[in-house]
């Protein structure tokens, strides 16, 4: 009876791993990891199979490109939601992550002008601030110490000061001060503890997810979820609606809700529809309304976990990846003097810069953060001679697509230069940041917090292996793809 849906892609016609009862293939997923599980999967059941995880509707894994097409662009509106629990995400629930529908439409429509061009380009001293105080601390223990240093720890602290300034306008300095009280709350906000025996209940009985909120359970820390609820309000009170100096999100969210977020003067995006992301008309009900204090505190709040450990292990990876293949650092550090020399970076002279995209893309694709993204299918769909039925999930294994040899030549070698020329690959063979209608809205503030530190540091150090590095590092393989450890020695380029 519990194993009663195991049949599922046989009466299909779709190949993948034989379940065990009750579990489906939750065992061989833990004990891999689902980068690993995803590539054994794909050498023997090709680019598109089925498996099963405990109770929760059969997933069916989609790594050709044409289906992809399909299912996140043209057929978008079957396959606009994500799988969520809905319940305990506490105030994320409220976050683009989190929502469906016509709901997630509304909200995408609000949030997305924050991220135009014009916006990103007044963003620029924050971040340019925070990896300013990123240089100073390497400097620091440089001159203190042998220059061996845990990148894990350098770059999470940046990322933490990046996310403070750019969604909730505090200045902080995580490397100086890692006791500050919004610091010490963002950290635990961002602890999620996978080995919990409430997310092994979720993983393996997911039926029983409707029993946490009465157990009064919830992913995020409720005291933290207080503390943030709380500044945010005080925030929002301090700030005045239509403030052009103030560039954070809250100030663009307190803009939106009173009706006053466009600047006449500002650069805005040809591809931003405002109307609507996905391209059909949202009900009037939705158009008509603003945006609530909980979208907006749900939307701050997914921040830090969308942003902060993505740009740690990016950077970290891109770190390790130039002191590993010191020609490829050598090659960058020269086109960053060429493009720009001593000039202080800015949105525009860091965009000359092509070598730096190649690097930082080449790290995402080798070593993509989130190894899979999902969507469910809304109501059955054909795609591509492929029955897939309603409420059927769908994963689409990132890391997988990255490592295909039928995508890319030599897939586990990093080589920058496979990016010079953008046109030559299929959006869809490379998707760090998804794709479609519902990719990641911070995309361009990521890639610019990513090229801003990495020339700073690249122009000012020789990022080097030591004793202590592990080549290869050993890789989490459980959620995002990060290494365990990450040493590495900089020396200062005098």
């Amino acid at each position: 009876m519990m194993s009663r849906h195991h049949g599922t892609f046989k009466k299909l016609n779709i190949p993948g791993p034989a379940p065990w009862p009750i579990i489906g293939s939750l065992m061989e997923i833990n004990k891999a990891g689902f980068h690993s599980f995803q590539l054994e999967c794909r050498k023997k059941y090709g680019k598109i199979y089925g498996y099963f995880g405990g109770l929760s509707p059969q997933t069916l894994v989609v790594g050709d490109k044409e289906m992809l097409r399909k299912i996140l662009v043209k057929e978008f509106n079957n396959f606009s939601d994500r799988i969520i629990f809905k319940g305990f995400n506490g105030d994320l629930e409220s976050s683009v992550n989190n929502l469906k529908g016509n709901h997630w439409k509304h909200v995408r429509n609000k949030i997305t002008p924050a991220f135009s061009t014009g916006k990103l380009r007044k963003m620029v001293p924050l971040v340019d601030y925070a990896s300013d105080t990123l240089l100073e601390a390497l400097r620091k223990k440089v001159k203190d110490g042998d220059g061996v240093m845990e990148m894990l720890e350098v770059y999470g602290a940046y990322a933490m000061d990046v996310i403070c300034s750019t969604a909730f306008g505090i200045q902080v300095d995580s490397q100086q001060n890692p006791n500050d009280e919004f610091i010490v709350n963002a950290k635990k906000f961002m602890i999620l503890n996978f080995s919990s025996s409430i997310i092994l209940i979720l993983m393996f009985l997911p039926k029983l997810h409707f029993l946490m909120p009465f157990l009064g359970w919830s992913f995020i820390d409720k005291h933290v979820q207080k503390f943030f609820r709380n500044v945010t309000v005080k925030l929002l009170d301090e700030r005045v609606a239509g403030n052009k100096d103030r560039v954070d999100f809250l100030q663009l969210m307190k803009n939106v809700q009173h009706g006053e977020d466009g600047d006449s003067d500002e650069e805005e995006d040809d591809d931003i529809d405002k109307e609507n992301v996905s391209g059909s008309k949202l009900p009037n009900s939705w158009y008509r309304k603003g945006i609530t204090f909980k979208e907006i505190l749900g939307n701050a709040e997914i921040f830090f976990l969308a942003g902060y450990e993505t740009t740690m292990i990016t950077l970290t990876m891109a770190s390790y990846y130039l002191a590993v293949h010191p020609e490829y650092q050598d090659k960058l550090r020269r086109e960053l003097f060429d493009k720009i020399g001593s000039e202080p970076l800015t949105y525009d002279n860091i965009r000359n810069v092509a070598y730096l995209d190649m690097v930082i893309n080449e790290t995402l694709r080798i070593n993509p953060p989130a190894t899979r993204t999902d969507r469910v299918c809304l109501k059955d769909t054909e795609v591509n001679g492929v029955r897939i039925p309603a409420g059927m999930h769908i994963s689409i294994p990132i890391y997988s697509i990255h490592h295909d040899p039928d995508n890319w030549e030599d897939p586990e070698k990093f080589i920058p230069e496979r990016f010079e020329d953008k046109d030559r690959h299929d959006p869809l063979t490379f998707l760090p940041f998804g794709y479609g209608p519902r990719n990641c809205i911070g995309m361009r503030l990521a890639q610019m917090e990513l090229k801003m530190s990495l020339a700073k540091i690249v122009r000012t150090f020789q990022i080097c292996v030591c004793s202590e590095t592990k080549i290869p590092p050993d890789l989490a393989t459980f959620s995002l793809l990060k290494p365990k450890m990450s040493k590495l020695k900089l020396v200062e380029i005098k």
